[in-house]
């Protein structure tokens, strides 16, 4: 859950980088509520990211932070902002979100199974090697 809610913060980072406009003068920047965004939500996601990997495989959470913050901007882009496939690049753009997808989820089966843990002779629980 952790790993999917870093996604989704991950994801809000990429879709406030759209609205992001630099203006003149810079220092202007300072009161966009996008550039806020990006700066909150990167935190958060990192944070969450971070407490993911702390209670799970690393694979899975990367698979499921990394698919997430693939799927939903790409979506979000496609459906709400009205992106478009440059002429002559769908069959390129459905491959390569394939892939992205697929390597994310083909990694999540690439995580160790995790051993029962095992009592000590002096009593403690420890796990298996």
């Amino acid at each position: 859950m952790l790993a999917f809610a870093a996604g989704l913060a991950f994801t809000c980072v990429a879709v406030s980088a759209r609205g992001l406009d630099i203006p003149d003068p810079a220092w202007d920047l300072l009161l966009q509520p996008s550039l806020w965004a990006i700066v909150v939500d990167g935190i958060l996601g990192t944070a969450l990211f971070a407490s993911a990997l702390e209670r799970g495989r690393a694979t899975v959470v990367a698979a499921v932070t990394f698919t997430t913050n693939t799927v939903l901007p790409a979506a979000i882009g496609i459906f709400v902002l009205g992106d478009r496939v440059r002429s002559g690049y769908a069959l390129v753009a459905v491959a390569g979100f394939v892939m992205a997808v697929g390597g994310a989820i083909s990694l999540a089966s690439f995580a160790a199974p995790t051993s029962p843990p095992t009592r000590s002779t002096s009593g403690s629980t420890t796990s298996a090697p």
